[in-house]
């Protein structure tokens, strides 16, 4: 998508990419495609899928990163950055 953020949407695809965490398998016993998902998304957000950008950004472009703190009830603060949501995504499946 190309965002400058990471949004529930994101994240939410990214874990139905994935396919291998909980959030993947009750997902997908609902039937719910990654697919399915992302036309929904971009649906929601307005976006025409033909305009979907490709997958890989264009050469003289620097990758985003992606920043993420988790703050645990037991006062513990956890700090990771990622290059792709996706990673993000895998990581915060294994929490």
């Amino acid at each position: 998508m190309h965002h400058s953020y990471v949004g529930t949407e994101h994240l939410l695809l990214g874990l139905i990419a994935e396919g291998k965490g909980i959030a993947a398998q009750v997902l997908g016993t609902l039937r719910v495609t990654l697919e399915n998902a992302r036309a929904e998304v971009f649906r929601i957000l307005g976006v025409e899928l033909t305009a979907y950008p490709p997958a890989e950004p264009p050469p003289d472009e620097k990758p985003g990163r992606i920043g993420l703190t988790l703050h645990y009830s037991n006062g513990a603060v956890v700090r990771k950055s990622f290059t792709n949501v996706a990673d993000a995504a895998t990581f915060l499946s294994a929490q």
